[in-house]
Formats: structure tokens, sequence, C-alpha cells
């Protein structure tokens, strides 16, 4: 949470911290409004839509209700943003996001710089790769193919959901693909870590030998390779629109 003192309280109308518009915490008294405004009390938070200079309570609210004491909502430090933009979109190392702008030099406290290389990745897909709150470094470490890793503000990235559809093993460029993978599964309760190594032609279509025979939706449904990733085909990208 942000940090609120007494010096954050405001009573007179004319100070330079009050604009329509922007978020305040609100009360009848200076005390109460800073335990709200520590606490992040939702209840009593909103746009500043009227001031009255010369009421007694001369700070209206985006229902109507007036108050004769405001404090004004503080943005979190960067590091905190990011690492609340992180868990509300479920981010970790090795996820795809999208670079979808540039960002200026510190802009919005992070305090990193963007190069003329990192232009290339605008609008390209990559994979997070490391992720660092260290003041000095702060960001988002994503590798973009033919662009390299750079750390980017989480504020330019969007999360991308992929989407698998099953192996079509009667291809052998597939077959070529697969044969020597690393995949792991639970079967009945039991965990499975095979190497594959061989496919057969069934009724059913091509499967390949995991200690019985699975066919591609068996693979995409029951397995996965040794890293985690689906064991699929990675056929679509879809932005995930959480923000």
């Amino acid at each position: 949470m942000a940090e609120y003192t007494y010096k954050d309280v405001i009573i007179d109308p004319s100070d330079p911290r009050v604009e329509i518009g922007k978020e305040y915490y609100f009360s009848d008294n200076p005390a109460q409004l800073l335990r709200r405004a520590k606490l992040g009390d939702t209840g009593y938070e909103g746009s500043l839509t009227i001031v009255h200079e010369n009421w007694d309570d001369p700070f209206t609210d985006e229902v109507g209700d007036k108050y004769c004491c405001i404090i004004r909502k503080k943005e979190l430090p960067y590091a905190a943003r990011q690492t609340k933009w992180l868990a509300d979109n479920g981010i970790n190392k090795g996820d795809k996001v999208r670079i979808v702008r540039k960002a200026d030099n510190n802009e919005g406290g992070w305090d990193n710089f963007w190069t003329p290389d990192m232009d290339e990745a605008v609008g390209k897909v990559g994979t997070v790769s490391c992720i660092s709150t260290n003041w000095g470094a702060l960001g988002i470490e994503v590798d973009v193919l033919d662009v390299g890793p750079f750390s980017y503000p989480y504020f330019v990235l969007e999360k991308v959901k992929q989407k698998y559809v099953p192996f079509d093993l009667s291809k052998e460029e597939v077959r070529d693909f697969l044969k020597g993978k690393w995949v792991k599964g639970n079967i009945n309760g039991q965990d499975y870590l095979f190497m594959i190594i061989g496919f057969k032609a069934v009724a059913q279509g091509w499967c390949v030998d995991l200690g019985g025979w699975f066919t591609g939706e068996d693979l995409l449904a029951k397995w996965t390779f040794e890293d985690g990733t689906p064991c699929g085909k990675l056929v679509e990208q879809i932005n995930d629109q959480t923000n």
C-alpha cells in the first residue's frame, strides 16, 4: 500500500493538489480520513466532481456526497505495480507476451531506458525470460525472436494465451519431430516419463508408443513435454484481455 500521513490531508479547496476528476479518499474527520487512506477503504474513495470554495464541506464526490477533507490517492511505486500486474495476469517466466508499444525512458517510474533496437519488438510476441524488481533494473525481460532479450516495463506488455491442437501423427515430418522427445504424464494416478521412440498405424490412426499406444488426441489430453508445455501443435495465439 502507498504511505499516507497527515501532510496528505487536504482541507483548503485552493490547495494545488485539488483537481476535478482525480481520485481521492473522502471524510469529514482528518483522523478518520487518514485511517481510510492507509487501509485503502474503497467505500470512501472516488472521483472529485465539484469544489465549492466557500462551503463548509467543499468537496463533492461522484455520487454527490459532500465532505470537508480529502486525501489524493497516491500511485503505488513501480515495483509494486509491476508485481500486481504480474499476479493479476498470471505472468510467470516462460509465458508469452506481446510488446504493444514503445515506452519513454523512465516512464511511469520504470527505472530503465528504451533503446532503438527494442523498436523492432513492437507488435511481436516473445517469451518472458526474467522478472526483476530490483531498483536500477526494474522490468520484465522478454526474448523476442530476431530481436533478442530486452527489459520492458509491464505496461507495454500484453499477455498471450496459447492454443494447441493434437499432433497429426500420420505426417512423417511430425513423427520425425517427436522422435526422441521426452514426455511426461499421469496415467491412472501414476506418474510416467517416456522418450518417444516408436509409432504404429492402428485402426484409429497413427499412435505413439508410451508403454501403450496413444493417439495425437491422447498426447494433448494426457501428456506434456518435459518442460511442461502441452504435447500438441501451437496453432494460434490469443490476446488475454485481463488488465
